[in-house]
């Protein structure tokens, strides 16, 4: 997956996108993790729930006693969050 480092979602930078992803479970085996917008906000630093459903990489899997949304991943999280956002090498370089 070709990802450029300077995108954002939501004015954040896709890398810590990324480790929200990574955090919550996407790309392993096993307990995902479901949070709420303060959740995803005290990991990212910002309320971008919203922009992470619109991109299609979290929905809402239900309501709690107060009616905020708790989020859960997608199917499409794991290809990001498997991402190492590395520099590109030329050719040349990967002969040598």
């Amino acid at each position: 997956m070709k990802i450029d480092s300077a995108t954002t979602i939501g004015g954040v930078p896709l890398i810590k996108v990324r480790d929200l992803l990574r955090y919550m479970g996407a790309g392993t085996m096993g307990g995902e993790r479901t949070l709420t917008r303060e959740g995803i906000a005290r990991r990212v630093g910002r309320h971008i729930a919203d922009e992470l459903v619109g991109e299609g990489l979290l929905q809402v899997c239900r309501k709690d006693r107060d009616g905020g949304p708790w989020y859960e991943i997608t199917d499409a999280a794991p290809r990001l969050a498997n991402v190492k956002m590395l520099k590109r090498i030329n050719r040349s370089k990967a002969d040598l």
